[in-house]
């Protein structure tokens, strides 16, 4: 592809567009998506910007790679992966695994019967 400052159709910008949400699919981010098809950030964002239809497109991709991530993340879980189990269920449930869950960061205080600390 040409580079994306140059003048282009509003054709070649439509099959930009497609082939930005194309790559997104396979891409970490929106960032290294324009990095591999040779296109300017700021150009696909402003895209974004102006064309609703484009960001949905975009939101979709997206969505559609978080939920074959958390899928991922569950089996990992499922087999045992501590770390994975915990981050699914801090993104599914944060009011109860989040970090800012109810309870968290408040003292504790563990009473067992018959121990008393030594005086210092």
């Amino acid at each position: 592809m040409a580079n994306s400052g140059d003048y282009m159709t509003p054709k070649d910008r439509d099959k930009r567009k497609a082939a930005v949400v194309e790559m997104l699919k396979d891409s970490p981010s929106l960032a290294h998506a324009c990095r591999k098809l040779g296109l300017e950030y700021r150009n696909v964002w402003a895209w974004k910007e102006d064309d609703s239809d484009f960001a949905d497109s975009l939101k979709k991709a997206l969505s559609e790679k978080y939920d074959f991530l958390e899928g991922v993340m569950i089996d990992q879980g499922l087999e045992g992966n501590v770390s994975a189990a915990r981050e699914v269920l801090r993104g599914r449930m944060p009011s109860i695994y989040g970090d800012k869950a109810k309870g968290d960061n408040e003292p504790v205080k563990i009473i067992i019967k018959g121990w008393q600390p030594e005086d210092k």
